[in-house]
């Protein structure tokens, strides 16, 4: 039987995954990150549909594209140093600063 990427096994062991990354078990994911990455997500995809709606009906302005892309840029800086906040706070908890 040929083995494929998405089979059973390996659908069952990302959902155990997650499973444990929201339960008290270890886990090899992070809940923040993941709640971070899918955040992202929704907000890249509500950005381009909101682009998308505005060019179909031609009624997108430069202040409109300036907001959407300004609201998308706030969203990533704060992602971006939240992250970098985590690992600061991991290093110092490692004794590696």
């Amino acid at each position: 039987m040929k083995k494929y990427f998405f089979g059973w096994e390996n659908i069952k062991q990302v959902l155990i995954d997650l499973y444990e990354t929201w339960s008290s078990k270890d886990s090899k994911l992070s809940s923040k990150r993941i709640e971070r990455t899918a955040f992202t997500v929704v907000s890249i995809l509500m950005t381009v549909g909101c682009f998308i709606y505005l060019w179909i009906h031609q009624i997108l302005t430069a202040m409109d594209t300036i907001m959407l892309t300004g609201s998308m840029l706030v969203a990533a800086g704060y992602n971006m140093s939240q992250t970098q906040k985590e690992k600061k706070e991991i290093r110092i908890e490692d004794g590696k600063e």
